[in-house]
C-alpha cells in the first residue's frame, strides 16, 4: 500500500459520496446536505452582491467562509463540496507529512530497503484520516469543518519543521519532541 493509493480511494469515495449526495438531495425527502451549506451559499450570493454576509439572519461564520465560496454562485453549487474535500484531502497529505517528519523514513544501505515499520506507522495515521466516516461524511455533505483542519494541520506541520530544523541532533531532544508532539496532537 501507498500513499497515493490510499489518496486516490480517498478522493474516489468522496466523489462518489458527493455524487450520492446530489441524488439524495433530489429525490429524498431527507437532504445529504448538511442545512448550514444554504447558510453559506446565502453568505455567498450576498457577498457577489457587494453586500455583507451576515444580511443572511442566520449567517453566524467567518466572511472570509462567504468569499471562498462565492464561486458557489458563479460555477455551481458543487464548488463548496469540492473546496471541502480537497480541504480534507490536504489535511491527510499533511497528516502523512507530520508523522514523516517525526518518524523519518530511514534508508539502509546495505539492504537497500526503507525502513518498513515507520512506513507503516506513516500509512496508518492517513488511512485513519482517509477512511474515517465522520471526516469523509463531514466534508462531502458541505460541511467547512476541513478548512479549519487544514489551517490548524498547516501550523501544526509548521511548528514541527521549524522546530526540527533548530534542534541538536541528540536523542533526548528528539525523543522531547515526539513526546510535545503527542501531547499537542492530543489536547
Amino acid at each position: 500500500i501507498t500513499e497515493k493509493l490510499v489518496l486516490t480511494a480517498g478522493v474516489v469515495l468522496r466523489l462518489v459520496l458527493l455524487g450520492y449526495g446530489e441524488i439524495q438531495d433530489r429525490y429524498s425527502a431527507v437532504p445529504y446536505t448538511d442545512i448550514d451549506y444554504s447558510v453559506f451559499n446565502d453568505g455567498a450570493y450576498y457577498v457577489t452582491q457587494g453586500q455583507s454576509p451576515y444580511n443572511r439572519a442566520t449567517y453566524r461564520y467567518t466572511p472570509l467562509l462567504a468569499v471562498l465560496l462565492t464561486p458557489n454562485i458563479y460555477i455551481g453549487s458543487y464548488f463548496g463540496k469540492l473546496l471541502f474535500i480537497s480541504c480534507d484531502i490536504l489535511c491527510s497529505i499533511l497528516l502523512f507529512n507530520i508523522i514523516k517528519t517525526i518518524y523519518p523514513l530511514r534508508y539502509n544501505i546495505i539492504s537497500d530497503k526503507i525502513n518498513k515499520s515507520n512506513l507503516k506507522i506513516i500509512l496508518a495515521v492517513s488511512i485513519i484520516w482517509i477512511f474515517n466516516p465522520f471526516v469523509f461524511v463531514i466534508s462531502t455533505r458541505g460541511n467547512s469543518e476541513a478548512v479549519i483542519s487544514l489551517l490548524v494541520l498547516s501550523s501544526l506541520y509548521f511548528f514541527i519543521r521549524a522546530f526540527k530544523n533548530t534542534q541538536n541532533n541528540s536523542t533526548t531532544t528528539i525523543h522531547s519532541a515526539k513526546k510535545n508532539v503527542y501531547y499537542l496532537l492530543l489536547s
